[in-house]
């Protein structure tokens, strides 16, 4: 498991504790770590970030174009490049409301945590979530520190 989602772990439990809490980071990838009110980590998942999935349309395909994100609110689009903003849009947004709904079937409350770099692209977009300040992972690499260095 990389550093930052450690880092992240470590904030949940420190600012949420003896809660359930899962924390959704966007950046390159979008990660999910699930912390129960134990603190027990109980894993997560990754998927391709914002400009990931944009570049595979281009990387991957023939006549596709390397698009730059675009916020859209629409849900059919009128030309390719609409279709592909949509898609990527609809698709993370659709991706994490069906993480989200798929958890609370084995445990019914638990905090929605997003950070990252991209978060701003959910804000008003998942219901109930905590959008954390940009200091959510440092807060929790700091603590990791202290606690190596016996502070």
């Amino acid at each position: 498991m990389g550093q930052d989602r450690i880092g992240l772990i470590s904030s949940a439990v420190l600012k949420f504790q003896d809660q359930n809490s899962l924390v959704i980071d966007m950046g390159t990838c979008i990660t999910y770590d699930f912390i129960d009110s134990q603190n027990i980590y109980h894993g997560g998942a990754i998927s391709p970030g914002i400009r990931m999935r944009y570049s595979s349309f281009s990387n991957y395909t023939s006549n596709l174009p390397l698009l730059k994100f675009q916020d859209i609110t629409k849900i059919i689009g009128a030309n390719t490049e609409e279709s592909l903003h949509i898609g990527v849009n609809n698709g993370i947004v659709g991706e994490i409301n069906q993480y989200i709904s798929s958890l609370k079937k084995s445990h019914s409350k638990f905090n929605v945590i997003i950070t990252g770099g991209d978060s701003i692209f959910l804000l008003n977009k998942i219901k109930n979530a905590i959008f954390a300040d940009q200091d959510f992972l440092a807060f929790g690499l700091n603590y990791i520190i202290k606690l190596n260095e016996g502070d």
